[in-house]
Order: structure tokens, then sequence, then C-alpha cells
């Protein structure tokens, strides 16, 4: 990573100015299946839409093997045609309940709490249609391992920030934020990250007068452009007369 000093400050002065975010709680976040699920509902998106559709998936099953069990178009009915990511997110979330389902036999992570923190993020990673963003949340949230979750909008809210360079890709960015936060503060990193997301500043719109004078000015230089081309036209057609 170029000019780690100072991308190190600009990350850490991120941090500080939203330490302590106040997110809307994360629901069921004792049960690592529920956040596995609703891991998969926020990656790319916020967490009101997350919350919203998570609250449509829970009033729509009975339990998660249910959900294991829906076709993907049926469970982008349940959050809503119009979610964000489309009908891939519901394709990743029910493959990868059934890799869980095919490996344990239940819809279940029970298995991971007798494994070491190292050997939680491999599992996680390894599941089918599982995201970076997914397994490193349920890692960090639901088993305590040192994890950062990374998505392409936090991951663009960076470069925004100045923290990484344009060039510095998504899994390169995960990486090095590892390696910058501690993994005692990695839980509340994740927070302030994400609200960092979520209340980035609103990107000024060009004004409508500046629209219409770049209009004007680029209409005006064409019909300059025209009556040069008219005039040089018209007085080759004189030389040519005179000759």
């Amino acid at each position: 990573m170029k000019n780690g000093e100072k991308n190190a400050t600009r990350l850490n002065a991120l941090l500080k100015k939203h330490k302590g975010a106040e997110l809307p709680e994360a629901p069921d976040s004792d049960d690592p299946i529920a956040v596995l699920v609703y891991s998969f509902l926020l990656w790319g998106t916020s967490s009101e839409k997350a919350q919203i559709a998570y609250r449509h998936i829970r009033s729509s099953i009975v339990d998660f093997n249910e959900l294991r069990v829906c076709m993907a178009d049926e469970i982008q009915d349940i959050i809503g045609v119009r979610y964000p990511g489309g009908i891939e997110r519901c394709q990743r979330l029910r493959a990868t309940l059934r890799d869980l389902y095919s490996r344990e036999h239940a819809v279940a992570l029970d298995a991971l709490t007798s494994l070491g923190k190292r050997d939680v993020r491999k599992y996680l990673d390894s599941l089918e249609g599982i995201v970076p963003y997914v397994a490193a949340r349920v890692a960090l949230l639901s088993f305590d391992a040192h994890a950062i979750p990374v998505d392409d909008q936090l991951h663009q809210r960076l470069i925004e920030e100045g923290v990484i360079d344009e060039s510095v890709d998504l899994a390169e960015t995960l990486s090095w934020l590892e390696r910058q936060i501690k993994a005692a503060d990695a839980r509340e990193a994740h927070f302030a990250l994400q609200d960092a997301v979520e209340n980035a500043p609103k990107r000024k719109k060009r004004s409508q007068g500046t629209k219409k004078s770049t209009a004007s000015a680029g209409k005006t230089a064409k019909e300059s452009t025209r009556k040069k081309s008219v005039t040089k036209r018209t007085t080759e057609r004189k030389t040519a007369g005179k000759s």
C-alpha cells in the first residue's frame, strides 16, 4: 500500500469521526444463522433496507431450513423484486444455506464453536455462494474472529476519503484493514465503517443554471464553427469563379 502512514492516519480519522455510531440494532444477533442471513441482506446496501427485508423473511417462513428450500426467485419475492443486488443476492444466499445443510445435515453453524478462529474463517470462506463481506461479518460478530467486512460501497467510501487509492482492489483493501485494525477493535471499527458508508456526505449536484450555461456555451461554439465553415465555402466558390 503506497503512502502507508498517510493512509493509516486518514483511516484513524475516519474511525474516530464515526466511533460509537448508533446504527439500527441487528435482529437476532445471538443466532449465527440469523447473522448470516442478515449479512447477506446488508451486503452492498443499508441497515434500513436490510432490516425491512429480514422482517419480511421472518414473517414468511417457519425457520431458516424453510428458507433453504425456497427457490431464489421465491426469496426475491419475499424481500422485494427491486431489492439491490437482484436475483444474484438470493441465489448466493440459497447456495450457502444448501451447502451448509449438505455439510452439517442442518442449517446451523454449531460445529464452528469447537474450531479455532482461523479455521472458522476458512470454513465460512469455503461455503458455496458466500461473499467475503458475509464471511467476515459472521466470523467477527458470531465467533469473535479478527475480520473486517468490506463490500463495494465501503471500498468506494474509503477511496473518496483518500484512505486508499483507486488502484487498490477490494481484496487488498480487506487485507490492509485487518492489518491496521486490532482484533480487539474490529467489532467497533466495523460499525464505525458501516456508519461512514450510510452517512456519507451527499455529492453536490451541478446547478440548473450551470447546466444551461454549459449548454448555451456549447451551442454558441457550434454556431460559430458553422458560420466559419459557410464563410469559407463562399470564399472558395468566389475564388473558383474568378479563375
